[in-house]
């Protein structure tokens, strides 16, 4: 379902494919797409539920590290904010430069939504 809401045409860049899912710090622009949003935030519950390594890995020392600034909600959402553009990054290099070597596959993306 979420590979079906990216448009890939849209997508020049890392930064272009965050802020079509809504991950951008310009809170005036409100163009873009909220279901892909909201899968984005299901794939990343199931990457820290499941304890996927590399982004859990991510997310905890993320968390940690702000935790020393705001409190413990703030801190959580922060850090799957940051996970979640970490994946984004991860796929759009994926989908981009299929030759070269990355750190997902599909089949995880899929797996990590059941």
């Amino acid at each position: 379902k979420m590979l079906g809401e990216i448009d890939w045409k849209r997508t020049k860049s890392v930064a272009s494919l965050w802020a079509y899912a809504g991950f951008t710090p310009d809170r005036k622009k409100v163009n873009y797409n909220h279901r892909l949003k909201a899968y984005c935030y299901q794939i990343v519950d199931g990457f820290i539920k499941h304890r996927t390594p590399k982004y859990r890995e991510i997310y905890d020392r993320e968390k940690e590290k702000q935790l020393l600034i705001v409190k413990r909600g703030h801190a959580d959402m922060r850090a799957k904010r940051k996970v979640i553009k970490v994946f984004l990054r991860d796929l759009f290099i994926r989908e981009k430069r299929p030759n070269q070597r990355c750190l997902i596959d599909r089949s995880h993306i899929v797996s990590s939504l059941l």
